[in-house]
């Protein structure tokens, strides 16, 4: 269809003009007759098959997992899982926990209806909740938690540097007179006689 854009935007207009259609009903009666038969002749290209270009639509289960959003997921150990805040397990279809090793990709299928799936090594598995973990620290690890004090906002002191600013700069001691008197000496006349 794009190409026939070419023939419909450039070909056509000009087409029409040169043989003067100037209304609606010159202009269908042109392409009726002429046009359109001289323009399969020049340009239609029998297909290679005669079959149908369409694919057959796939079935409701295919379709769900096509219309879907997908998520790349890393496993940890235990063929967990983690996916928005909750961790989970693939369930094959036999109704066994499918083994993943550390760091085995996973694709999580959230499909339109906000279910759930998970694809790994082309299969397709169902997620379920895993248990929770029960992990103990040992006492040698344990860390005090201690509470965090609030936080105080400091407000700098009146002669604080920053107080100071956009002020000038102040001449302090005679190092930086010297310094500026050199500058004015190097000016010539560029500067104010007093800067400062």
């Amino acid at each position: 269809m794009e190409r026939l854009w070419g023939t419909l935007q450039t070909r056509l207009p000009v087409e029409l003009s040169l043989n003067r259609c100037l209304s609606i009903d010159q202009a269908n009666l042109f392409l009726a007759d002429p046009f359109i038969a001289r323009h399969n002749n020049r340009f239609a290209v029998d297909p290679n098959s005669t079959g149908s270009a369409f694919s057959p639509a796939p079935d409701d289960r295919s379709l769900e997992l096509i219309l879907a959003w997908r998520h790349q997921r890393k496993a940890s150990s235990g063929s967990v899982i983690s996916f928005e805040g909750r961790h989970f397990q693939l369930l094959s279809s036999s109704g066994r926990i499918a083994p993943l090793r550390p760091k085995d990709h996973v694709t999580i299928v959230k499909t339109l209806s906000g279910a759930l799936k998970a694809v790994f090594n082309d299969q397709i598995f169902e997620l379920v909740t895993a248990p929770e973990r029960t992990t103990q620290i040992p006492a040698s690890k344990a860390i005090e938690t201690v509470a965090a004090a609030p936080r105080k906002h400091s407000i700098p002191a009146s002669d604080h540097p920053w107080r100071k600013y956009p002020k000038p700069l102040e001449i302090q001691g005679d190092e930086n007179r010297s310094v500026i008197n050199r500058i004015l000496a190097l000016s010539d006349g560029f500067l104010p006689e007093n800067p400062i």
